[in-house]
């Protein structure tokens, strides 16, 4: 198509277009340009949130989620301070709750605590691995401490490595570390263990003048001399084993055992003793069977699943006894136990097998070794049906199902069980505890049925309320009432003061603040010795922490009212 326009103004027109285009290109430009500026600021932005923070400020862990561990976030909200002091507090011999707690906590990888540097990170750091020196997890320590940032030339580092290497019968190791020592060389620490080096080294000339010049400078500790004195021959009075508490101590003494000159071991002396010389004394297949056995129940927790064994093993004797005849005994001896175990792992017979991993694990209740004793089977537990679980030992089973948070089994349990026996309710409730039944409904008929009979079954349906209660069960109406009554809650108080610091912990969802307060709370007691209110309160201060599943297994585990030992 030709232009209809007339000449003259086809120049004033492309002069119109061209600023038109000027104008819509700067337009264009002011917006792509504003565009990409909101979105490189954006992009800014996001990039400044999602930094991630260096390798080093990420503590790593030995738990999975399965095994108990805790969110990487475990410490938001609490300061280094304030954890190194929840740490150092934490109880000496803390009950299977405690532990339970405290495990999940030190054990968990993650972000670590806010510091202000340096120096607090550090100590942070070496305070964690000195506590789980304390729980006997030798494994846990070395994949934890080597994937630390440890600063290896400070004094607090160099003492923690010595002390691991003495608790692991590490002594080559711990003799080196002493040799390479120049400043504090001359200190009573390192002189004493440079004596003892030199025992091991066959130098007891050098053992015995290092020890000498200690005694003449006064250093007060005589069992230390004791020690080096029935090591190298020059004294024969043998040192009491409960008094044994440094590293140093322990590994001399377990030195004396191998050696099989420690003799005038008693039954109350393994009592008291510690769990890692207690192990030594329990693996010595010199000494009598009856002392190694008391060792034994002693360093079960401690002991790995090849050493119960070779105890075990070493200890069946000829001719073999039969199992009806071990299950006539109040208690097993050593022999007993390896008889049982090796019929229980040789049987092709699972109606054979069922009975005697209940009578096994009945005998390891007793003993306070339930635990250790039920992971040693744990291979012969999974392959025994519900239903002839509820035939031999329904409330064993039940909690080691609790413990593995097996609701499977929990139920075939339940269905196995009789209407009329009493443990089916209380299987019900454990379940509904783990699988969280409670919240958001009621107690449930089974307690209000309790709640109002004017029965001695009332003490145990209130606790059950504060139970329920805690884990999100709401009151119907009704119930309120029995309530109200002058019901004695049994049990002891727990701390008032710790419960507040709990409750502040939870409110802030410090989860690790939360779990070692309601450890230092526990100590070493088993939660079922507490007031079913305070129980309720440290449940419910767990749940608000984000720490639900472990407030379930520990409303579970009441719930099935067994009389158990806590090891």
């Amino acid at each position: 198509m030709q232009n209809t326009l007339p000449a003259k103004m086809l120049p004033l027109m492309s002069q119109t277009h061209f600023k038109n285009n000027m104008r819509a290109l700067k337009s264009i430009y002011l917006t792509v340009f504003g565009i990409l500026y909101v979105c490189s600021m954006d992009a800014f932005a996001q990039v400044q949130l999602d930094t991630l923070a260096p390798a080093n400020t990420y503590d790593a862990g030995t738990l999975t989620v399965r095994q108990g561990a805790m969110s990487p976030d475990l410490w938001q909200g609490t300061n280094a301070q304030t954890a190194i002091s929840l740490i150092q507090n934490l109880p000496n011999s803390p009950s299977q709750s405690s532990k339970h707690l405290i495990r999940g906590v030190l054990l968990s990888g993650g972000v670590p605590p806010h510091s202000g540097g340096g120096l607090e990170r550090e100590n942070y750091v070496t305070e964690r691995l000195w506590a789980i020196l304390n729980l006997e997890d030798s494994t846990a320590y070395e994949t934890i401490s080597n994937q630390s940032s440890l600063d290896f030339t400070s004094a607090t580092t160099v003492k923690l490595t010595l002390t691991h290497a003495l608790m692991t019968g590490d002594t080559a190791k711990a003799c080196q570390i002493a040799d390479t020592i120049k400043l504090e060389r001359k200190s009573p620490y390192w002189a004493k263990l440079r004596s003892y080096c030199h025992y091991t080294r066959d130098e007891i000339p050098a053992a015995e003048l290092t020890a000498d010049l200690l005694k003449r400078a006064g250093h007060d500790d005589e069992m230390f001399f004791n020690l080096l004195g029935n090591l190298t021959g020059s004294q024969v009075k043998i040192p009491k084993l409960s008094a044994l508490q440094s590293p140093l101590h322990i590994a001399m003494a377990q030195n004396l055992v191998a050696q099989k000159s420690f003799k005038g071991l008693t039954q109350q002396e393994i009592a008291g003793a510690s769990p890692r010389l207690a192990r030594t004394v329990a693996l010595n297949k010199t000494l009598p069977p009856e002392l190694r056995f008391h060792a034994f129940l002693r360093s079960a927790h401690i002991l790995t699943l090849k050493q119960i064994a070779e105890i075990f093993a070493g200890d069946i004797q000829s001719p073999q006894e039969t199992t009806e005849t071990i299950k006539a005994n109040d208690i097993w001896m050593l022999a007993q136990w390896g008889e049982m175990l090796n019929t229980i792992k040789t049987s092709t017979d699972i109606t054979r097998t069922s009975p005697l991993v209940a009578d096994f694990l009945s005998q390891a209740e007793t003993n306070g070794i339930f635990r250790p004793m039920s992971i040693l089977v744990a291979q012969d537990i999974v392959l025994i049906p519900p239903a002839l679980q509820a035939q031999s030992g329904p409330q064993l089973f039940a909690r080691i199902a609790v413990q593995n948070r097996d609701l499977s089994t929990l139920r075939g349990l339940y269905m196995a069980l009789v209407d009329d026996n009493p443990l089916r309710g209380r299987l019900a409730l454990a379940s509904d505890a783990l699988g969280g039944g409670f919240l958001g409904s009621s107690i449930g008929t089974d307690i209000e049925t309790r709640l109002r009979a004017d029965t001695p079954q009332k003490t145990r349906a209130v606790r059950d309320v504060y139970l329920a209660f805690a884990l999100g069960a709401y009151l119907p109406q009704g119930s309120v009432k029995p309530l109200a009554l002058p019901v004695s809650l049994e049990g002891q108080a727990m701390n008032a003061g710790g419960l507040l610091m709990l409750k502040d912990a939870s409110r802030r969802r410090a989860q690790a603040e939360t779990a070692l307060i309601a450890a230092q709370i526990i100590g070493s007691n088993s939660l079922s010795t507490f007031r079913p209110d305070d129980v309720a309160s440290l449940l419910s201060a767990l749940n608000d922490a984000g720490l639900g599943q472990i407030s379930a297994e520990f409303a579970a585990i009441d719930f099935l009212a067994l009389d158990i030992v806590d090891e």
